[in-house]
Parts: C-alpha cells; sequence; structure tokens
C-alpha cells in the first residue's frame, strides 16, 4: 500500500492558520505591545483639563489599575475611552461597541468632533442600535443606553453618567483630584499613563 501526502501550506500557514480565525486572541498571541494605537483616541482641544472615562479599565506598567486618563489641552489618549468630563461637569458621551475604532476629539464648549469619517460612521450606527434598544419592548429588559453627546451639567442625561463614572474617577484621583483636575495630572499612575498611552 502506497500513502501520498499531500501538503496543502495555505490551510495551515499566512491567513488561514487557524489562530487568525480566534475571536480573543490578539497579534497571533504574540503582540510587540499589549494596546492598540491605531484606534480609539480621545483629544482635548479645550483650553483646560478634562478627564476621560476608559470603557474598560487598564494595569500600567507598574501593576496600577485605572480607569481615568487626565488630559492637558493639545493632549491625545491613544486608548478606548466611553467618554469625559471638563472641571464644569459638563460630560460628553461616545457610543462604541467592542471592537469599534472611534476617534474623537473634544472642543472648546465641551462640544465634540470626530475625527474621520469611519469614526462619525461608526458612533451614528451605534447610536441608531441603542435607539432600537430604548423602545419600550426592549428598554424594559436591558435598561436605557444613553446615546452620544455632549451634555452640560444640569441635563439630565449629565447626571445620569455623574451616577454611573464620577466614583471611579474620584477612586483613580482622589476627591481632592476630582475638583482640581491640574493637581490630579501630576499624581504618579497619570504620570506612569502619559509615558504609555498619552501623546
Amino acid at each position: 500500500m502506497v500513502l501520498i501526502s499531500i501538503k496543502l501550506p495555505y490551510i495551515w500557514d499566512g491567513v488561514y492558520r487557524y489562530i487568525n480565525f480566534h475571536l480573543y486572541a490578539y497579534a497571533g498571541n504574540n503582540p510587540i505591545r499589549y494596546t492598540d494605537p491605531d484606534g480609539k483616541t480621545v483629544t482635548n482641544n479645550t483650553d483646560d483639563y478634562i478627564i476621560a472615562r476608559l470603557e474598560d479599565p487598564i494595569k500600567l506598567s507598574n501593576g496600577t489599575k485605572i480607569d481615568t486618563v487626565v488630559l492637558a489641552p493639545g493632549e491625545k489618549y491613544l486608548g478606548n475611552v466611553d467618554g469625559t468630563r471638563d472641571k464644569n461637569g459638563n460630560y460628553t458621551k461616545i457610543s462604541a461597541r467592542d471592537g469599534d475604532n472611534i476617534d474623537y476629539t473634544v472642543n472648546p464648549e465641551n462640544q465634540i468632533t470626530f475625527d474621520n469619517e469611519h469614526s462619525r460612521k461608526k458612533n451614528s450606527k451605534n447610536d441608531v442600535l441603542k435607539r432600537i434598544n430604548n423602545l419600550p419592548i426592549f428598554n424594559m429588559i436591558n435598561g436605557k443606553r444613553l446615546l452620544s453627546g455632549s451634555y452640560p451639567k444640569d441635563s439630565e442625561e449629565a447626571h445620569y453618567l455623574s451616577k454611573k463614572w464620577d466614583n471611579d474617577f474620584k477612586e483613580d484621583i482622589g476627591e481632592e483630584g476630582f475638583g482640581n483636575f491640574e493637581k490630579a495630572y501630576n499624581i504618579d499612575s497619570q504620570k506612569v499613563l502619559r509615558k504609555e498611552l498619552v501623546e
């Protein structure tokens, strides 16, 4: 009996490697850096400090877990954010889902703009999904989903975000830092974070 061996490299190599189809593997489980700086950024284009709420907590190289980033004017955070707060209590919110790359800028008067058409379309699409979710029949099951936008401090949406985010802000930068973003900017965890994920 003769055994015939047929080599099928295209099944196992290149784009067809099994790990490339894995839902939870990033860079073949061998990334050079454990962050993805190609998307999901927020830029502070205002004249004052703002704080950003991360979509998920991150672990800094010194072991500190944090989900608050303090940004000086002109700085950009290279990572996934859910929204921001300024010192006056105004909030911004974007609509990002897992895997979405949405880059946006916070401008004077707390107005947001998307940095590219891809980001704008992704955000808009996710807002449509949230509007569907907010229909009474779905809302009873999943709860209300807040749409993206810029929200002044006295708005119902700002109060909602305050309840959802402020305790995490205070835990990361302290009560005093929450009242003084410039001071919070100079705490040790923020200095480490800037070296790693802010430009």
